[in-house]
């Protein structure tokens, strides 16, 4: 099991790429769109600090992301999906997700975080069940 100290890492790893994967390129931008002093986004990401409940909903709205893959990728509690349901078609997210985990191949930590993001991506997908879109009709 990793240390308290590698989940804050990997959870600042995660984070400040999530960021700039969304254009946010500073953690000084970051930090404005947040409202907060740029220092804390710097104790995030260098594992430092942990983000909390509420200051990751605030992240999941800033970064326009679902607040199950922001909590996931900041090792916090998510619950658990349900097993019934059908798997959906994979997003332009997963694709983007396999490539960071090849990249990580030499970091073991963030590699696992990636992978746990993954899981949980999936997982969620397979709780929505198929998409209801197709059963609307054109107005």
């Amino acid at each position: 099991m990793a240390s308290r100290r590698d989940q804050l890492e990997a959870a600042g790893r995660w984070l400040r790429g999530a960021r700039e994967r969304r254009g946010y390129q500073t953690a000084a931008d970051f930090a404005r769109a947040l409202q907060v002093d740029q220092s804390l986004i710097s104790r995030y990401e260098r594992g430092l600090s942990a983000v909390g409940d509420e200051r990751a909903e605030q992240i999941a709205q800033v970064l326009r992301m679902d607040i199950v893959d922001v909590r996931s990728g900041l090792g916090l509690w998510v619950p658990r999906a349900s097993a019934a349901g059908a798997a959906r078609p994979a997003t332009a997210d997963d694709a983007e997700l396999q490539e960071l985990i090849a990249q990580a191949g030499d970091n073991p930590a963030l590699r696992d975080a990636l992978l746990a993001v993954k899981r949980m991506n999936e997982a969620r997908q397979q709780s929505r069940g198929p998409d209801t879109d197709s059963g609307r009709r054109a107005g």
